[in-house]
């Protein structure tokens, strides 16, 4: 009776040559948690100045994602290390404040104490980075980025209808009185933000396609409708 043999394991490194993103991909996420570990603090100088170069590389990688290949664009390797390194990053101060498993402790008052400060910084970048994992066919990257910032975008318009709380499609005020108009800086605001919503839901409607969640995109129509149909109502009213 014949014994059968097992083939000897591949090395690592054969395993890893095929997925040549994987390691790029681990490099940025030590990379995240180092530099949450140091306190946001980088060659590039203290937090502030971390976030400021940090936010220019998004910038220029979002230029370099969609620059035409005649013009030497389209090298996308740079552009995905960068957004795996700022999705690592994400996750890792958010471990860092709320604590999570497999996650290493660095000091989380410093991160209590600036919640808000790296919530807002994140919250400004969101938009270029929905823009650029789209460009990059990262379809799963694109449609966390995008619904984050339609949530994001539901905030400030509850802001500019607190009324409304952007949750009914009235736009009545308490005992029955409607609600005044939105002023010229609000109706400029509002405008801006219905702009940046319609782009946001494009995005994440292509990633739902390409992810093949259909029924994603029901759900997407119904919340849009939902949640943006009071502040439609008040821009048209104020420029009616």
């Amino acid at each position: 009776m014949a014994l059968a043999v097992t083939p000897p394991a591949p090395p690592p490194l054969a395993v890893l040559r095929p997925l040549p993103t994987l390691g790029s991909w681990w490099l940025s996420r030590d990379a995240a948690a180092a530099l949450v570990a140091a306190r946001l603090r980088s060659p590039f100088g203290g937090p502030k100045a971390t976030f400021e170069t940090l936010e220019s590389l998004l910038v220029d990688a979002l230029a370099a994602a969609g620059a035409p290949r005649e013009q030497g664009g389209r090298t996308s390797e740079g552009p995905r290390t960068l957004l795996h390194f700022l999705e690592s990053l994400e996750a890792a101060v958010s471990g860092a404040t709320e604590g999570g498993f497999g996650r290493t402790a660095p000091p989380l008052r410093f991160f209590a104490d600036n919640r808000r400060v790296c919530a807002e910084w994140f919250g400004r970048i969101r938009g270029r980075l929905t823009r650029l994992a789209a460009r990059l066919d990262e379809h799963p990257s694109a449609a966390r980025h995008a619904w984050c910032r339609l949530g994001e975008l539901h905030s400030s318009a509850a802001q500019l209808l607190p009324r409304s709380r952007g949750d009914a499609a009235s736009a009545e005020g308490p005992a029955g009185n409607a609600a005044p108009p939105l002023g010229g800086r609000e109706l400029r605001q509002a405008q801006s933000l219905l702009r940046d919503a319609e782009h946001t839901s494009m995005l994440l409607a292509g990633a739902l396609l390409s992810l093949g969640a259909f029924d994603a995109l029901e759900g997407l129509r119904a919340w849009t409708r939902r949640k943006l149909t009071p502040l439609v109502a008040a821009v048209a009213a104020a420029a009616a």
